[in-house]
């Protein structure tokens, strides 16, 4: 051990990458040298991304890190998922007497909360936090409570973390509300607005924004509130490195509802603020005007410096979705669909006209289907219906070729769309045409 003093940072860090978690943890537990020599690697390798439920436990245990000296590493805050207030108590208490006390830890964990949102007070935690957060660059809100299969079955970038403070007891995050109760939602969009305007105002270095709601069927009860130049000053406002913005559109409102303008001038008035955003995601929620609201987007927007569009759980028909496409087709270079519907019209013309008419350099896509079917692509040189895949990729300078080919490959599979969401009718190849 005294020869492992003697080492200097540089070897002792080798040293430390080459153990697992716990021994790692172990080693720095056994003096203060060993501790401060590995405390670099520790939280560079360990401590960049955190998530924090949003109860008053999980912000506290945010701001209590902010304060401390792991928060020069904490590069990536995600707050979710949503929400504990109105979680179904579980009886899984051995006697009475646990019972008891577990429903007293429940209704106070509960109250608390309440309490925290009806007064503020969490708004006030995240802007002290973000305040001490000086690298802090990316913020996400991300929410798969309500889903029925496994959330990295859906993204690829999601961040298996547990969160801090789901409650002080594990057993009060345990029980979740029905897809078809929009308290949860709501919640999601209010925390959204919460913390995009607390790291607004303590001037963090924003390079990505991601609001990830995978629930297709979700309805938000109140309309998503971006911060705009009315509450902060574009000259002294941080979000200039902002380069990445995912949204979750979901009003409940009807997408002719006067009030979805406002949702639109949010969004262009909040690029006044971030004029250098050159990535856009939309997860629009199954709503049936989708490509309305593109449309609308397009022209208020101008799409400005944007030439990546992600495109999540779209409910449209063939001739609106191409107008939209049409309108964004002159900026976007590359292109994300995922949970794509189409329920008048056909998917291949849609293919037809991306490969033709956008300038795309990459595409990607998973999880389509028209009217009742099932889209799937058949790999090549399959046969009876093997090697299908429900996704596709594609990077390089013959797009037009790609998507002729992957019309070509298209096999219409019957069955109920929730029901192939939920991986139970075949096995899916990761991916086709390379």
């Amino acid at each position: 051990m005294s020869r492992l003093f003697q080492l200097p940072v540089e070897l002792v860090e080798i040293i430390a990458s080459f153990l697992p978690l716990e021994d790692l943890f172990n080693l720095r537990l056994t003096c203060r040298e060993l501790s401060t020599k590995t405390f670099h690697y520790f939280t560079q390798e360990h401590f960049t991304i955190k998530q924090f439920f949003p109860s008053l436990y999980g912000l506290e245990a945010l701001l209590a890190i902010s304060k401390s000296r792991l928060r020069e590493s904490l590069r990536t805050v995600v707050l979710g998922p949503h929400d504990s207030n109105t979680a179904i108590f579980p009886v899984t208490a051995r006697d009475e007497e646990d019972r008891k006390q577990s429903l007293q830890d429940y209704l106070r964990y509960v109250n608390e909360n309440r309490y925290m949102k009806r007064t503020g007070l969490d708004a006030i935690i995240l802007q002290e936090a973000f305040a001490n957060l000086p690298n802090c660059s990316t913020l996400e809100i991300r929410d798969y409570s309500l889903l029925t299969i496994e959330a990295g079955e859906w993204c690829d970038d999601v961040h298996p973390l547990s969160s801090y403070g789901q409650s002080q007891s594990s057993k009060v995050a345990a029980g979740w509300k029905s897809p078809k109760d929009t308290t949860a939602f709501t919640q999601f969009t209010r925390t959204f607005t919460l913390a995009l305007h607390a790291a607004v105002t303590a001037k963090l270095p924003l390079e990505s924004v991601i609001m990830d709601c995978e629930m297709s069927w979700g309805k938000n009860e109140i309309p998503l509130d971006l911060p705009s130049p009315r509450w902060f000053n574009p000259s002294d406002c941080s979000l200039e490195k902002l380069l990445h913005l995912q949204l979750y559109i979901a009003w409940s409102a009807n997408l002719r509802n006067p009030g979805w303008v406002g949702i639109v001038d949010s969004i262009v008035q909040f690029f006044i603020l971030a004029p250098n955003i050159n990535r856009l995601g939309l997860n629009l929620a199954y709503r049936r005007s989708a490509s309305s609201f593109l449309i609308r987007l397009a022209d208020t927007l101008d799409f400005r410096n944007i030439t990546t569009l992600d495109l999540i759980w779209i409910c449209t028909d063939q001739d609106s979705i191409i107008n939209a496409f049409a309108k964004l087709s002159p900026k976007i270079s590359c292109l994300k669909l995922c949970g794509f519907k189409v329920n008048d019209g056909n998917i291949r013309d849609i293919f037809k006209f991306i490969g033709d008419k956008m300038q795309l350099k990459k595409i990607s896509g998973q999880w389509f289907c028209q009217g009742h079917s099932r889209i799937a692509f058949k790999s090549p040189g399959s046969k009876n219906g093997s090697g299908l895949s429900d996704r596709f990729h594609y990077e390089g300078p013959d797009i037009m070729n790609f998507m002729n080919d992957l019309i070509s490959s298209i096999v219409m599979v019957d069955g109920d769309w929730i029901g192939w969401q939920r991986r139970k009718h075949w096995p899916l190849s990761l991916q086709i045409l390379v």
